[in-house]
């Protein structure tokens, strides 16, 4: 898979539709094409498939039809090993080096297709819990590529949803509308055009990065492709309900009143919902009578968030700021950072996500809880999931 980048040429500007060519903006990166090979089992702290970004749209090709020239087990930091002129010849391979001439990020270079396997297993042996997203680099030869379009591309892909944030953004990636849903529906309709194509040959597809034990790829326009909300049963659900919410080894004598925040999405704060109801030990807290509903509807992250917090010590909010003409020289601003809690927010002790489907429905689910605070120890957060009323 290739993700839109600054390496590629566009032009919004035209009346038919973006045109994108890969590997096009610079002539010196004219010869190679970055792309990546997914492996599911190498999902970061946050359960995130190890992609080099979680927002870009792109491409999906044929293995086919492209020329390895060699891979890294992550990011190579390649874009300064250039070619004159640029090509494969017996002096130069773009984008590929030796250590000691040229990768930046990577320790070891492997070369061709026959490299793959070796590239692979280094990825999985390095894998990490923490936030390094582990995603790995493999150099495509542009020149073979553009001569084997539009065979070498399976499919257009977008991930999750248009995120108004992200297509907004003033960084380079959404200046070129890289990564916004539109862009993608924009560079799909005019590479069909283009070739004379139908979307049967080269699909349009949405990418869930969040999900797990289901098929990462639909049709967007398909609701019946979303392995999301789609059911065994085959009946479309939009929503699930969480009950008998309960937790256990939450963080020591310090929760002394957990409270239990649900985001649809990891910090998406818009959606955020919180219990009322308290029982239970501080380490073993239950919220019992309580009724949390998550969509299950498509957005760029699709997984139910947890925080455990303690709410008997939520900090109380700041006053407003006092009007601009009572400001004066003697105002004291030095505790503006004495505390790290947003405004009125107690507590984190632990928080987890987990994605859940049409198909957890009636099932009883636990999701792990890292502690916030330094330390290893981590609570486990159990519920039923139910069908919406």
């Amino acid at each position: 898979m290739h993700q839109f980048d600054t390496i590629d040429g566009y032009d919004v500007t035209r009346a038919d539709g973006p045109s994108w060519l890969l590997s096009t903006e610079r002539v010196q990166w004219s010869d190679r094409v970055s792309a990546g090979l997914i492996n599911e089992r190498l999902r970061n702290a946050h359960l995130v498939t190890p992609l080099y970004s979680d927002v870009t749209a792109g491409v999906v090709f044929d293995p086919e039809y492209v020329r390895v020239l060699c891979s890294y087990d992550s990011d190579g930091g390649t874009m300064h090993i250039t070619c004159n002129p640029p090509g494969v010849s017996s002096r130069c391979i773009p984008g590929c080096s030796e250590r000691g001439e040229g990768p930046r990020a990577a320790s070891q270079v492997w070369w061709g297709e026959a490299g793959i396997g070796s590239m692979l297993a280094s990825q999985l042996a390095k894998s990490s819990r923490g936030s390094d997203k582990r995603y790995n680099e493999v150099i495509l030869d542009a020149f073979h590529l553009r001569e084997h379009l539009p065979q070498a591309i399976q499919a257009i892909f977008f991930i999750g949803v248009d995120s108004a944030g992200h297509c907004r953004s003033s960084n380079h990636w959404a200046l070129a509308r890289g990564h916004c849903e539109a862009f993608a529906r924009r560079a799909h309709e005019h590479l069909l055009r283009h070739f004379a194509l139908s979307s049967d040959q080269v699909p349009l597809l949405r990418l869930d990065v969040h999900a797990r034990g289901v098929a990462p790829f639909s049709l967007p326009d398909d609701p019946w492709s979303d392995q999301l909300t789609v059911s065994s049963s085959g009946e479309i659900v939009s929503a699930v309900c969480l009950t008998d919410l309960r937790a256990t080894s939450v963080e020591g004598e310090s929760a002394s009143q957990p409270s239990l925040w649900v985001y649809e999405g990891q910090g998406n704060v818009r959606t955020v919902q919180k219990t009322h109801a308290f029982a239970g030990g501080g380490r073993s807290p239950s919220w019992e009578g309580e009724r949390l509903c998550v969509s299950l509807k498509p957005r760029i992250d699709r997984r139910a968030c947890f925080d455990v917090r303690d709410a008997a010590r939520a900090p109380p909010p700041h006053p407003p700021p006092p009007p601009p003409h009572a400001a004066s020289d003697s105002d004291d601003d030095d505790d503006d950072d004495d505390d790290d809690d947003d405004d009125g927010m107690p507590p984190l002790l632990h928080f987890g996500c987990l994605t859940l489907t049409a198909n957890s429905i009636g099932k009883v689910q636990a999701v792990e809880l890292a502690e916030f605070t330094v330390g290893r120890r981590r609570a486990t957060l159990h519920f039923r999931v139910e069908r919406e009323v």
